[in-house]
């Protein structure tokens, strides 16, 4: 779900100099057209204007984009986009490295994609635009809809500088065929923590000489701190004073810590969810036929149903709002990615053009047919839902455009700030997670240990910024 990818205060100090020299993007412009030899042209030929754009390094992004792009460059003679894949590869760095390059040396395209959760230190920097004066010229709004994660993955300091294009929201999968070999009803709209727990334990067990699992806390791994953010989040507690650039950590609340245990060292130790020897490999996963539910995004349903489907047949599955706690809100992890402008290019009215043509339904129609998840809930509904659907034979697609109405995104910083640095291998809660997966402490203990060490590096990012 997410990638490794940040940008060292280093780095961009470094490119801020480069900058500074005016050593960044120039006008891309193709040569003006000349008639052939011999022949008076009637009228001299419009000038077309190169746009280059980055594009995300999976293989139906190239599809997505490249489909995109040649539509746009059909429907008007004066702009021409050239996409630019960023293939992440063993010892080339990451995709974010790839932009960071160009910006040094000058090269990087005029249009950005980005992950919304990834980009505030490059507003910090200068190194992408505000768009607000085009929205507001071209009367611009619908692609910016009064839903608080859109907010937090589109603007930074009060500014806009992010148009959506795609999505993705975790949301609850359930194998109906589990459900029905241990006599457990399926999950209903507006079910609850307490009918997830109770379908948990009941699901777990074995049958036929097999060994089933309530649910797992992910596709085919153990899940970490991101991937918790429901159960976290679902008594109406936050663990940060705010989402975006918190000041303070507040993992050691009741609810958290009840939450955690339960889901997490109690579910692993009872064996209602695998352990992780279990996961690797993928090996015990609800694709696999023998987890019961699952919390995942639009990009597992190839592993449930049609060619890539994990288990012969596929599954018979369908997906449904993660339970309710105390708040009665889906809590869920809600990604959002789209284009920003490189501040230094010279064709910022260009490349507008460009980004608003992708969120056009023509536009959204490849987006879903690609495999991404559309840009707004509306898309979602009626763009994406029944594509997805008779893909992957499933019923309630609109749950994930629900999801992308109420979920929101872990924590969002800026220039010094690494989401990363908290919650992978190593980290603060790497480390709790590990332990509580293992069995080895409790969530109380984990927590405990690592709140005050996610608050140093919360005290040193601010330190940093109001130096």
């Amino acid at each position: 779900m997410i990638a490794k990818q940040g940008l060292s205060r280093r780095d961009f100090l470094r490119i801020s100099s480069l900058t500074a020299a005016g050593g960044l993007l120039a006008a891309c412009v193709a040569p003006t057209a000349t008639a052939p030899a011999g022949e008076q042209a009637s009228s001299p030929a419009q000038e077309v204007i190169s746009v280059r754009t980055t594009i995300w390094g999976d293989i139906n992004d190239k599809q997505i984009w490249e489909g995109i792009a040649n539509d746009f460059n059909a429907s008007q003679g004066a702009i021409q986009v050239i996409p630019e894949q960023y293939v992440e590869q063993e010892g080339t760095g990451s995709y974010y490295d790839k932009i960071k390059i160009g910006v040094a040396a000058g090269t990087a395209p005029d249009v950005w994609y980005m992950q919304g959760f990834i980009w505030g230190p490059y507003a910090d920097n200068n190194l992408i635009t505000p768009i607000d004066d085009l929205i507001e010229r071209d009367d611009f709004r619908t692609a910016f809809p009064d839903i608080a994660n859109y907010k937090d993955n589109c603007q930074w300091g009060g500014k806009t500088y992010l148009t959506p294009v795609n999505t993705g929201a975790v949301i609850m999968y359930y194998n109906k065929d589990v459900f029905d070999l241990f006599g457990v009803a399926y999950p209903q709209e507006g079910w609850t923590y307490e009918d997830f727990q109770a379908a948990t334990i009941a699901l777990s067990g074995e049958k036929d000489g097999k060994q089933y699992f309530g649910f797992a806390n992910a596709g085919g791994w153990s899940g970490i701190y991101a991937r918790a953010l429901h159960w976290i989040r679902k008594d109406g507690v936050q663990e940060w004073d705010t989402i975006v650039e918190p000041k303070k950590a507040q993992f050691v609340q009741d609810a958290i810590i009840d939450a955690l245990q339960w889901t997490i060292v109690d579910a692993t130790n009872n064996g209602w969810t695998p352990a992780p020897s279990g996961l690797a490999g993928g090996g015990l996963t609800i694709a696999s036929g023998q987890v019961g539910m699952t919390y995942e995004g639009p990009w597992y349903l190839p592993n449930m149903s049609g060619p890539k489907a994990q288990s012969e047949g596929g599954v018979n599955f369908d997906v449904i709002h993660m339970p309710y706690g105390q708040s009665g809100r889906d809590e869920t992890v809600a990604e959002i990615a789209g284009f920003a402008l490189n501040s230094a290019s010279k064709l910022h009215d260009a490349g507008w053009e460009w980004i608003k043509f992708n969120t056009t339904d023509a536009a959204q129609t490849h987006v879903a047919k690609g495999g991404r998840m559309c840009h707004l809930p509306e898309s979602i509904n009626n763009i994406w839902v029944p594509l997805a659907q008779e893909q992957y034979n499933f019923t309630n697609g609109q749950a994930f455009a629900n999801a992308m109405n109420t979920g929101r995104n872990p924590i969002i910083g800026g220039e010094g700030a690494d989401l990363f640095a908290m919650m992978l291998t190593g980290t603060p809660l790497g480390a709790a997670w590990d332990g509580m997966i293992s069995g080895q402490v409790s969530a109380r203990e984990a927590l405990e240990l690592a709140n005050p060490q996610c608050q140093e590096l919360l005290d040193a990012y601010w330190a940093k910024k109001n130096a």
